[in-house]
C-alpha cells in the first residue's frame, strides 16, 4: 500500500484510505478532513488566509466547568471543521505552564476559550467575588443549622 501525501503551502495533506478522506495537518495539528484533494487544498488556502489575519494571540482557557478557573494561554492554531483550537499554556511571566495533564499544549473546544480583555478580566473578578460570598453564605447557613435546638422527646 502506497501512502499518498503532499505538502501544500506548508501544510501536509495525507490520504486516509480506511476512511476515504484527505486529512490536512498544519504544524502537526489536524485541521480538517475532506472528501477530495481539491477540497483539502481549498481548506489550506482558506486556513492560510484566516491564520494570517488571525495570528497568535492570548486567550483565557476555562479548566473544568467553573468560568472563574481560567488559565492564560496562547492559541497557536485551530480546526474549522471541529471548532477546536490548539493552545499553549503560559504563565503571567510568559513561561510555559503545565496544565493538570502535565502538558504544555492541548486541543480544546472553542466553548472553553474566552477573549483575554480587561472587560472579561473584570467579569471574572466579579464571578470570583460572588463565589467567595457564596462560600461565606454556605458557612453561615451551616453554622445556623448547627445551632438549631434538636427535638427532644416529651413525656
Amino acid at each position: 500500500m502506497t501512502e499518498l501525501k503532499e505538502t501544500y503551502h506548508g501544510a501536509e495533506i495525507v490520504y486516509d484510505e480506511r476512511d476515504n478522506k484527505w486529512i490536512v495537518y498544519v504544524e502537526g495539528a489536524r485541521i480538517s478532513r475532506r472528501d477530495s484533494l481539491a477540497n483539502a487544498r481549498s481548506e489550506v488556502d482558506g486556513f492560510d488566509k484566516v491564520q494570517k489575519a488571525f495570528g497568535r494571540h492570548t486567550a483565557l482557557y476555562v479548566e473544568g466547568f467553573d468560568p472563574a478557573s481560567t488559565i492564560p494561554c496562547t492559541i497557536t492554531s485551530y480546526m474549522t471543521d471541529t471548532k477546536e483550537a490548539w493552545i499553549s499554556f503560559v504563565s503571567k511571566r510568559g513561561h510555559t505552564l503545565a496544565c493538570a495533564a502535565k502538558s504544555t499544549r492541548a486541543k480544546v473546544g472553542f466553548h472553553r476559550l474566552y477573549e483575554d480583555t480587561p472587560e472579561n478580566q473584570e467579569k471574572l473578578n466579579q464571578i470570583r467575588a460572588l463565589a467567595e460570598q457564596e462560600e461565606q453564605l454556605r458557612e453561615t447557613s451551616h453554622s445556623i443549622g448547627k445551632s438549631l435546638t434538636p427535638y427532644k422527646i416529651r413525656k
